[in-house]
């Protein structure tokens, strides 16, 4: 899987923000176990996540087996936590956030909440499509138009953010049916972040989230949602995190080994 190495939450808001100002559209993405898992079988799932300018470790398996083979891997950098930070970023700049994804209202609760916390930011488009509308071509046109018509009084390049909040897979490939229909703006696959900024979910203690256990934390919050995914990752995960554990071994035996010679 594709992993952007050497990118801390504070640099990936400054770089989110300079392809949201950029000539055309471009995608940052937040992989996860669940996306390493499907990324090994899916075909289609890959060639979306190719496109992607960004691939920022969000979960914390990902971070410790991307740590294990050798790659520069400095912090987690969660879709929740990127979307604020890149909030206040574009907000020094004048720019806009539209957010596509949530249900009962948390769209709109959250773009508030994150504009009231990002100075200068103006918030767009708000919608919660269904899962018949993002398959819609006439949606898609529709949404695209509305991006655009809100933005035309401001400068091209004022920074533009598209939070998709649908999950994955929904919103890397809503991302393939938009991208040419919008003139610019960096999309964010942040999934969840929107039910974490409107307050309809509450998030893990940042102890736990430094330790690498949040999502334990949302196991715990929502057992029938999370324990049939969680279960499912771990188990197509295990021989991937053994494997980076073996690299792991067999560097430091030979680290060792060099060092007693």
């Amino acid at each position: 899987m594709p992993l952007t190495q050497g990118i801390t939450a504070t640099s990936a808001a400054g770089i989110v923000n300079r392809l949201a100002s950029g000539a055309s559209c471009s995608l940052v993405v937040t992989p996860n176990a669940d996306h390493f898992v499907r990324w090994q079988r899916d075909h289609r799932f890959r060639e979306a996540y190719s496109q992607a300018s960004l691939h920022l470790a969000d979960g914390a398996a990902i971070v410790w087996m991307a740590r294990a083979i050798g790659l520069n891997c400095p912090e987690r950098v969660t879709g929740v936590d990127l979307l604020e930070l890149a909030c206040a970023r574009a907000g020094r700049d004048g720019g806009t956030l539209h957010i596509i994804g949530g249900t009962a209202g948390r769209a709109r609760r959250a773009g508030l909440s994150l504009v009231a916390s990002a100075p200068g930011l103006r918030l767009g488009v708000c919608v919660e499509p269904s899962a018949e509308q993002v398959q819609s071509a006439a949606w898609i046109r529709s949404i695209a138009t509305q991006i655009d018509a809100y933005d035309a009084a401001s400068d091209r390049h004022t920074p533009r953010l598209i939070a998709v909040c649908l999950g994955s897979p929904k919103q890397e490939y809503l991302y393939e049916r938009l991208s040419g229909k919008v003139s610019y703006g960096a999309f964010l696959g942040v999934g969840a972040a929107v039910d974490f900024h409107s307050g309809a979910i509450k998030r893990a203690p940042e102890w736990i989230g430094r330790i690498g256990l949040e999502w334990l934390f949302r196991l715990f919050r929502e057992p029938k949602r999370m324990g049939p995914r969680y279960a499912r990752d771990i188990a197509q995960l295990a021989p991937f995190a053994w494997r980076s554990v073996a690299v792991l071994v067999r560097g430091f035996v030979t680290k060792q080994s060099r060092r007693i010679q």
